[in-house]
């Protein structure tokens, strides 16, 4: 029933529906803003935000050392053709360049398909300067060399070390040194590259394989260990052009010094000793013994005695008395029983001189009777 009251919406409930929408349209680009964010940070880690988020977050680690065996794959450039590669690109394609490179490093060259760029040749090094907090690596020290092959490419080569070992870092690394880098020494790998005003190519490389290191011509080893943070924010080039400037007049002056010739000492990577592992005896897992349930003993069968039963009747004859047998013969001679034998009285053999026989005193001689004589019968 119509009661005569308008159905459209009063001025306060366009208010709040209008209010409404915007607020939703803001969570949404809001949401699209944080995906879309989550994306750069995550595809792009050589950027200083993106670096801290991901840090914090502990999406991302700090760089590693690689072995030798297990680098990441790339070639060998020397001073020419790390000329060609660099000098060629444009402004944007240089610095598009050195993002990707950077980006591989901090990655640990992780989702990275392109092959590396690594540095070898020989170089002389120009001067050393100790890293700070302000660089882009806090600590160890970066030496800048220029290439004998090609004079125009000038190369910062970075030694992160503990603070324990700069200053032995700094002393090694005199003016002069020869830096020789073959592909059996370390992977050097290229993290930055730019061009100076004069058209000189600077590039900027570190080792992945943090070695230990000597000088020839200077006692003493550094050890390179890998850094625990980066400050991102610093950006690459690590050296600035007043410092390549500076380099310069020291080894313009170093070159003064020797009459122009080149330092008879070179930079050698020092291999450590092998770590003979013991052998281990693999030991297998103790498995309990299943003791099954007792069953019954059983007795042994003792055979019953059962009684003999003879073959047959055997017939014992009577025993039957010996006949002699007859002389001459076959027959075997009959013994004769033995019979005892009396033992006859032997008469003993009377002396040579008769025996006188006893008289008694007072008393006549007896008279002597004549003796039988010995018929040899007996009476």
């Amino acid at each position: 029933m119509y009661n005569g009251r308008s159905t459209r919406p009063g001025p306060a409930g366009r208010d709040s529906l209008f209010g409404w929408t915007i607020f939703i349209i803001f969570l949404a680009i809001f949401a699209a803003g944080c995906w879309i964010g989550s994306f750069y940070i995550f595809g792009h880690p050589e950027e200083a935000l993106s670096y801290r988020v991901l840090r914090t977050l502990g999406k991302i680690d700090a760089p590693r050392r690689f072995a030798l065996t297990a680098a990441p794959r790339g070639q060998f450039l020397d001073a020419n053709k790390l000329f060609d590669r660099f000098t060629k690109l444009q402004p944007r394609q240089l610095e598009s360049e050195n993002k990707r490179l950077q980006r591989g490093y901090v990655r640990n060259y992780e989702q990275h398909k392109e092959l590396i760029p690594y540095v070898v040749g020989s170089y002389d090094l120009l001067g050393a300067f100790r890293l700070g907090p302000g660089n882009f690596f806090t600590g160890g020290v970066v030496a800048l060399a220029q290439s004998v092959e090609n004079p125009k490419v000038l190369l910062e080569l970075v030694f992160p070390t503990p603070e324990k070992d700069a200053a032995a870092a700094e002393r090694t690394l005199t003016t002069g040194l020869d830096l020789r880098l073959p592909k059996t020494m370390d992977l050097i790998a290229v993290i930055n590259a730019r061009i100076l005003p004069d058209g000189r190519l600077n590039i900027t490389a570190v080792p992945l394989l943090y070695g230990n290191y000597t000088s020839s011509g200077t006692a003493g080893t550094f050890s390179l260990e890998p850094p625990t943070d980066l400050n991102v924010g610093a950006g690459l080039p690590v050296l600035n052009e007043a410092a390549v400037k500076e380099a310069e007049k020291h080894y313009a002056a170093y070159l003064q010094r020797t009459g122009f010739a080149r330092g008879s000492s070179s930079l050698a990577r020092v291999q450590p000793p092998a770590v003979v592992k013991p052998v281990e005896v693999p030991v297998a897992r103790a498995v309990p013994v299943q003791r099954g349930t007792p069953g019954p003993v059983q007795e042994p069968a003792i055979p019953r005695a059962l009684p003999a039963t003879p073959a047959g009747e055997v017939t014992v004859r009577r025993a039957e008395p010996v006949k002699p047998a007859v002389a001459g013969g076959d027959e075997a001679v009959p013994v004769r029983r033995a019979e005892p034998v009396a033992p006859r009285a032997v008469p003993a053999a009377s002396p040579a001189q008769a025996a006188v026989p006893l008289q008694p005193f007072g008393g006549a001689a007896p008279e002597q009777q004549p003796s039988p004589a010995r018929t040899g019968q007996t009476e």
